[in-house]
């Protein structure tokens, strides 16, 4: 429903293969929020944020859930999933927790990255991606 993707504040979702080592997974539930300037508290494998920041993308606000991260060389994923699902529950409850004016305020103060992600999407990942097939066929 665009109506209520391009009225929330933020989106909340796990990857399709949270907690799979050998791989950084992206689908459609990192995609739809990136093209819609909508952040989001994202939860993947290990390097799933720098994996994007890597592609052009920015992941500087409050907004993104991306600190736990940080802990993830020092875990093991695939058993220890509920450490990372704990950051995600922090970070929602800190989140919804705000109130009105400051939720808004965050959002606002975050508009530059959130447009700028965005743009990237539409205007360099997308048009790159959708050629790179192509450009591997002509060499």
């Amino acid at each position: 429903n665009i109506i209520l993707q391009l009225s929330s504040y933020f989106e909340i979702f796990i990857e399709t293969f949270f907690g799979v080592t050998d791989r950084t997974w992206v689908s459609e539930k990192t995609w739809k929020p990136l093209a819609t300037f909508t952040p989001f508290c994202g939860i993947n494998s290990d390097g799933y944020y720098q994996f994007l920041e890597k592609e052009g993308f920015s992941f500087k606000s409050n907004f993104y859930c991306n600190e736990y991260e940080n802990n993830l060389p020092h875990i093991d994923l695939f058993n220890q999933k509920d450490f990372v699902l704990y950051s995600l529950m922090n970070k929602i409850k800190e989140l919804c927790e705000l109130n009105d004016d400051d939720i808004h305020e965050l959002y606002f103060s975050s508009l530059n990255e959130i447009i700028n992600n965005t743009e990237h999407y539409h205007y360099r990942f997308v048009p790159e991606m959708t050629l790179k097939p192509f450009k591997f066929i002509a060499d």
